[in-house]
């Protein structure tokens, strides 16, 4: 960040992208959207999924195989609150292999990699 000010870039072209905190009067405010990783990592029954986001949205969740098949709607255009989400998704439907998690929130989306090993 400091490299874009001593170079005068103009604010438009800041952009960012992780999650973001400020303290003011005990208030945090939440900057952008975040997709934790998947815990744990491998897994075999259960895992939990972890996003923020900074702004009321509706949030879509799935898993997709690597081939680009969904496996699994986790929240399908659920609006939620700005803030941290926690939830525990079985994953015992699902074979051996490698999936992606794929977040969209907000127009944005962010894909987190996970395996399933039984």
């Amino acid at each position: 960040l400091a490299q874009c000010f001593s170079k005068n870039l103009p604010p438009e072209n800041i952009v960012f992208e992780d999650v973001s905190t400020s303290i003011n009067e005990n208030q945090i405010f939440i900057i952008g959207n975040t997709l934790y990783p998947v815990a744990p990592n491998p897994s075999s029954d259960v895992v939990k999924i972890g996003f923020t986001i900074g702004e009321m949205a509706k949030v879509n969740i799935a898993i997709f195989s690597l081939d680009g098949r969904k496996v699994l709607d986790v929240i399908d255009g659920q609006l939620h609150y700005e803030g941290m989400h926690t939830l525990d998704v079985n994953t015992k439907q699902l074979a051996e292999g490698m999936y992606a998690l794929v977040m969209e929130a907000g127009g944005k989306k962010q894909t987190q990699r996970f395996i399933v090993s039984k």
